[in-house]
């Protein structure tokens, strides 16, 4: 074909389809009541879109948050405890910089005071309880608030960690042996036995199942040692624990520290118990040997200090943050009380987002969302808590990607549910940008989100993990300020 007949055969393929465009209804054709047949709008052609930029607040936290994650995990820490009092900013220029946490009345507010008195006192240890869905797997954003905070206030080591994790952990290397089954709240329904006694992490695992006839005597193992990765000073602790419960036999435990026995005893049956041991300092691995005819569930291990804070991660992969009224109440209240948590972190919605149709199932949410803030509360004598908004997430509408339409409506039944139990509340959507913000997160150099439009990327959990920091040592100040008049 000549160049001439090819050049006017383009130009009637062009012509064909401006002219469909153009005549095509912008709704779209129907095809059945979920799905329409859609066709570019001849505007699309002529326009360019203006992608969301990040403000100039993000980018100078950017690069903050870069220094200090540089500098955390340069920074060799030889000490039993890694707590600086050195302010990385005055609150003067902290308050520019933040968006602050919520609140519904001042009494409210000062809820968060109790939880900094103790905090200001490092002679024990307490705990922060990070819950949230697969938004924070892997230690995002927790590990940096950890280092943050411990630096601040005192306190080592990565705090509660599942004994089997299908996710790789940044502030702990995991391994362990081939017979270990994790069960979770989340697939209650599936398994064989009926009771719900999951503890603190929603999860347990075992290594002989309850139905398991066998009486033969079966050896299982865990191992954690060091992440190149991590920060100082999760590298450092000396204080080990180990939760388990339900088992019908005793069980031998053994515990290695560098391939050096330390310590072996004998857990006995009993609905709830925990093993200690004192670690030598600077270990690099520690290995755990149980060997039984019956297996106890393992709830978790803890590797803290014996004071300071421990912030613990608690990532519940597809949930909605509607489980803690799922779990056994008595059994879960006698987890929490071996702990002396000081605070409790929520951060949930972002699963149900795309499956809401319309406000009314908003408004039912946030209904649901209440009962768990509640049930925590009773739990754990009204422990200050903390509700964290969901991120901006974007669906794809023709050629741009755009928040999802309820999510404002969503934000504003989850800050309800907080406000109305009494906790605080803080909006990460709105401190994203608000609405389509996390196109101009995906499209940042580096990525600070993921091309599904809906996680973060490492830096992004550091940045969005900054933010919230700050916010908290906001309110800190606040405190320290009150307390001096």
């Amino acid at each position: 074909m000549k160049p001439g007949k090819i050049f006017l055969f383009v130009i009637s393929i062009m012509l064909l389809l401006f002219a469909i465009s153009y005549f095509f209804p912008k709704e779209g054709i129907p095809l059945t009541k979920k799905k329409s047949l859609l066709f570019f709008d001849y505007n699309q052609l002529f326009t360019l879109h203006k992608h969301q930029t990040l403000s100039d607040t993000i980018l100078k936290l950017i690069k903050e948050t870069e220094k200090i994650t540089n500098y955390a995990k340069e920074t060799t820490n030889k000490t039993k405890d890694s707590v600086s009092t050195k302010e990385l900013t005055n609150s003067k220029i902290l308050k520019k910089k933040i968006f602050p946490l919520e609140f519904k009345s001042q009494e409210d507010r000062k809820k968060l005071f109790t939880f900094f008195k103790k905090i200001s006192h490092r002679n024990k240890l307490l705990r922060i309880l990070h819950y949230a869905d697969s938004q924070i797997e892997g230690d995002k954003i927790t590990a940096f608030i950890r280092y943050q905070l411990q630096k601040k206030f005192g306190g080592n080591g990565a705090g509660l960690i599942p004994p089997v994790n299908f996710v790789n952990n940044f502030s702990i290397k995991q391994e362990n042996s081939d017979n270990w089954t994790r069960y979770s709240i989340m697939e209650n329904s599936k398994y064989n036995f009926t009771h719900k006694k999951y503890s603190f992490l929603a999860s347990f695992s075992r290594f002989k199942s309850y139905n398991d006839s066998d009486t033969t005597v079966q050896t299982a193992w865990l191992k954690f040692s060091k992440s190149p990765i991590a920060y100082s000073n999760t590298k450092y602790f000396n204080n080990f624990r180990l939760f388990y419960g339900n088992n019908k036999k005793s069980v031998v435990i053994q515990l290695f520290g560098d391939n050096q026995l330390i310590d072996f005893a004998s857990l006995q049956p009993i609905d709830f118990g925990i093993y200690h041991c004192t670690l030598p300092n600077n270990l690099n691995e520690v290995t755990i040997k149980l060997i039984g005819a019956d297996s106890p569930d393992i709830y978790a291990v803890a590797f803290d200090n014996n004071y300071g804070v421990a912030i613990d991660n608690i990532p519940i992969r597809g949930s909605s943050g509607t489980f803690f009224t799922k779990l056994d109440y008595n059994h879960l209240k006698k987890s929490y009380s071996a702990l002396n948590i000081g605070l409790i972190i929520m951060e949930f919605g972002g699963n149900v987002l795309p499956y809401i149709k319309d406000s009314a199932a908003c408004e039912q949410y946030g209904r649901y969302y209440f009962s768990q803030i509640r049930r925590l509360q009773k739990l754990t004598s009204n422990v200050p808590i903390i509700v964290i908004g969901v991120a901006d997430m974007c669906i794809k509408e023709k050629t741009e990607f755009v928040s999802y339409p309820l999510i404002e409506k969503l934000q504003t039944e989850i800050k309800k549910a907080a406000f109305d139990a009494g906790a605080g509340f803080w909006d990460m959507y709105k401190a994203m940008g608000g609405k389509n913000s996390i196109a101009a997160w995906v499209n940042a150099n580096p990525p600070l989100a993921a091309p599904d439009y809906t996680h973060f990327t490492s830096k992004g959990a550091n940045v969005i993990a900054n933010m919230f920091y700050n916010a908290i040592i906001n309110e800190y100040n606040t405190y320290k300020n009150t307390d001096k008049k």
